[in-house]
């Protein structure tokens, strides 16, 4: 979707605020997507925004339980705040996901 690609390249060059717009723009015109989701945590978890972060990246998995880039960056906010338990389960999870996208 455009959307999503202009939230994209405009995450790549450091406007975070376009980025979120752009991603919020998105979820109001389509169906909930756990891509779009998971883009809005990445740009969340770069403007130093972890509980909305961790807020967008876990309606992602709602969507798609093994998406992995939610997963790996849940694991990351999770050792971050001190959760070894729920780091090990994302981990754990992240791993079945990459294992079952492998050919």
């Amino acid at each position: 979707n455009t959307d999503l690609a202009a939230a994209r390249a405009a995450a790549d060059r450091g406007d975070l605020a376009a980025a979120v717009a752009l991603c919020d723009r998105h979820l109001a015109a389509h169906p909930p997507s756990a891509d779009a989701f998971a883009l809005l945590g990445g740009v969340h978890a770069a403007a130093g925004r972890s509980l909305d972060a961790e807020r967008a990246f876990t309606r992602a998995l709602y969507l798609d339980p093994a998406h992995y880039d939610a997963l790996v960056h849940l694991m990351a906010l999770a050792a971050g705040r001190g959760d070894a338990t729920a780091a090990a389960n994302y981990r754990r999870r992240a791993a079945a996901a990459h294992r079952a996208g492998e050919p």
